[in-house]
């Protein structure tokens, strides 16, 4: 079957990066025989009207459009206007799918929605719906039936060796188009790209849906399969810099020590950065020695807060105390670290944030993110904040950026977005800091620099 995958265009877009859940369903169904386009109306900066066009062009027998909780309403409306224009059989997933697949196809008239892991149960429908045989027995999706009513099929079982997983498609991206640097302004080297090399996240943190797709279990890519990749995009694609995008890579030290010394064994000539976050608690000298040998440079660490009650009642699992010894034992490695914060988790007061901006100052990191709560469906806190009420049908108003909208369901929240853009301007415009950084901007970052900036002061 003719098949198109799609990224919906949206205008708030911070980051820019190849969608690797559309890479991986690509080559899932490529395998399968199916002719696979991957269209990324982001990067393209292709509004619904351009992409209908061109799918009047391409007539696909199916159209998988990829759909997280920020561009829910971007998504919902392109859906809608395929919806009227296409024969195509419509999929939906991602994140905001598997948390929510009965409001998502309500709200998107689509016809069905992959719930979890997708690579094998995309496959599986696709080749029920192509020879017209009963797709209801097919594990892991939503549909409406023929009365109206919508079915949710039992989970499909996660897959055990993701080894077996092909590498996301990724001679279907228009790989020179994206920038330089996917996750955050600084770089390395260029061009560089986001890999994964785990799936599933063993903790239960409130404010994070990690494991909602994936599991709780963590299923690690062997060494090898993980610098097979890294070869392949470097020798294919000139690609010089890696960013892991795990949910916690160094969860398992045996498996990080793996992946560094393959790297060095090989002799890849890459550096790499761990820009999601790492478990600061699981780091030791050993570990961080191996990973700066093999050209790691940069570690972001999930902090969010320097109060031990907001960290307990967010279920953490973080001792406060030891933050900066941590951290501190990075630098020492000759890595650098960057904090990742988060303003408005259950329990934060004016104090609260105003003494977590004092201790980040106070800590010597490269880099911070100060973020805003999202309660993200599929995450404790949106279960919490909107059980009894209806949920925000808005959700492009959660991004990181956008003003607070959860005042009326907690009237006690200070206002985080003002901290938020507090913190930024106390962290970034300090004289011996920004001295320090435009003594090492290379040229192509300045713009993306100067963009960034105007977003996170203004």
């Amino acid at each position: 079957m003719k098949i198109v995958l799609v990224q919906p265009f949206y205008r708030s877009a911070f980051t820019f990066v190849p969608p690797l859940g559309l890479g991986y369903l690509a080559s899932s169904l490529r395998n399968a025989g199916h002719d696979v386009q991957i269209v990324d109306c982001l990067l393209k900066k292709m509004p619904p009207k351009k992409f209908l066009e061109l799918i009047k062009n391409i007539k696909p027998d199916v159209i998988g459009v990829s759909i997280f909780s920020v561009l829910f309403g971007e998504a919902k409306e392109l859906i809608l206007k395929i919806k009227e224009c296409s024969p195509a059989t419509v999929v939906i997933g991602g994140h905001h799918v598997t948390a929510l697949p009965t409001d998502s196809l309500k709200a998107t008239k689509a016809d069905f929605a992959l719930v979890g892991e997708g690579e094998e149960t995309i496959v599986d429908l696709i080749d029920k719906v192509g020879n017209n045989q009963d797709y209801r027995d097919v594990k892991g999706i939503c549909f409406r039936s023929a009365k109206g009513k919508f079915i949710t099929t039992p989970p499909r079982p996660l897959i055990e060796n993701i080894d077996n997983i092909p590498f996301p498609a990724w001679d279907l991206f228009d790989m020179p188009a994206y920038p330089p640097l996917p996750h955050g302004t600084f770089y390395r080297r260029s061009p560089s790209v986001s890999i994964i090399t785990t799936r599933g996240c063993f903790y239960s943190c409130t404010f994070c849906a990690a494991n909602l797709t994936f599991g709780k279990k963590v299923r690690r890519r062997s060494a090898k399969n993980v610098v097979d990749e890294i070869e392949l995009l470097h020798n294919n694609y000139g690609i010089k810099e890696f960013h892991f995008a795990d949910d916690n890579f160094t969860h398992s030290k045996a498996h990080a020590m793996g992946v560094a010394q393959e790297i060095i064994d090989r002799k890849c000539d890459i550096v790499w950065s761990c820009p999601n976050g790492v478990r600061i608690d699981l780091l030791d000298n050993k570990l961080l020695n191996k990973m700066r040998e093999s050209g790691c440079y940069r570690l972001s660490v999930g902090i969010e807060s320097f109060s031990q009650k907001i960290l307990n009642k967010a279920k953490k699992r973080l001792d406060v105390s030891r933050i900066p010894e941590r951290i501190q034992m990075i630098k020492d490695a000759g890595l650098e670290v960057e904090g990742f914060f988060i303003f408005g988790l259950p329990g934060e007061t004016e104090d609260t944030i105003r003494h977590t901006i004092k201790k980040a100052l106070e800590l010597p990191l490269d880099l911070a993110r100060f973020h805003a709560i999202i309660p993200l469906p599929g995450t404790h806190i949106y279960d919490e904040w909107f059980k009894g009420v209806n949920s925000p049908s808005n959700f492009s108003r959660m991004s990181v950026l956008s003003r607070n909208p959860y005042k009326n369901i907690d009237p006690s929240l200070p206002d985080v977005v003002k901290y938020q853009r507090l913190a930024h301007r106390r962290f970034y415009l300090r004289p011996k800091y920004l001295l320090k950084t435009l003594s090492g901007i290379k040229y192509k970052q300045l713009a993306w620099l100067i963009k960034r900036a105007f977003m996170l002061f203004s």
